[in-house]
């Protein structure tokens, strides 16, 4: 089950809520200290959800080279039988598929982080019935290739949605420089008018 941007937002908002109210409870009220911890945290679960947007990256785009690979193969398989139309001779599948059968359980790669590689292979009958016309042959590779469309989509999403993320945590991590930074003025401040 997938969970919203907004719903993930509340739950760390929450937890970040019972972590400071947990630090304030055991009696130590430095706010410099606080703030360097709430932000080193957010920076710290940041990067974790970068890091897991890199794996989908990754996973993508082992599924669409994979699903390349299998359109290169059903158009070698179109190629090899463009003069078989209307049933004057059988369809070969030597340089491509290797079979009509390959056509019928061919395993489909689907984007899973979870899985080795990042892909999950889904066993998918390409073409219902006996493929026996080149028509036939360039359907399937039509479909192939919208999926690979469709992929290219998400991908190019992802990729905006890692950038923003990137541009994101860049800012953030300038602003706890500058947060930083400042306390660190205001403690030299202070030790030079107590001299």
């Amino acid at each position: 089950m997938k969970i919203s941007l907004s719903e993930k937002l509340d739950r760390i908002v929450r937890q970040k809520a019972r972590e400071v109210s947990s630090y304030l409870s055991t009696g130590s009220t430095d706010i410099d200290s606080l703030v360097i911890l709430v932000m080193t945290q957010v920076a710290k679960d940041a990067d974790e959800d970068l890091r897991l947007l890199l794996e989908e990256v990754k996973s993508v785009n082992a599924a669409k080279r994979q699903l390349r690979q299998i359109v290169c193969q059903v158009r070698r398989d179109i190629s090899d039988n463009l003069g078989g139309r209307g049933g004057k001779r059988r369809l070969t599948f030597s340089n491509g598929m290797t079979s009509e059968g390959a056509y019928h359980r061919m395993p489909l790669p689907v984007p899973d982080c979870s899985c080795a590689g990042g892909v999950k292979l889904i066993s998918t009958d390409l073409h219902k019935g006996r493929i026996d016309d080149v028509a036939q042959l360039e359907a399937i590779r039509e479909n192939l290739q919208a999926k690979l469309d469709g992929m290219d989509e998400m991908s190019e999403m992802t990729s905006l949605r890692l950038q923003m993320m990137m541009d994101r945590r860049s800012k953030f991590v300038a602003t706890l420089s500058n947060i930083m930074k400042k306390i660190s003025d205001t403690q030299n401040a202070l030790v030079q008018n107590l001299k």
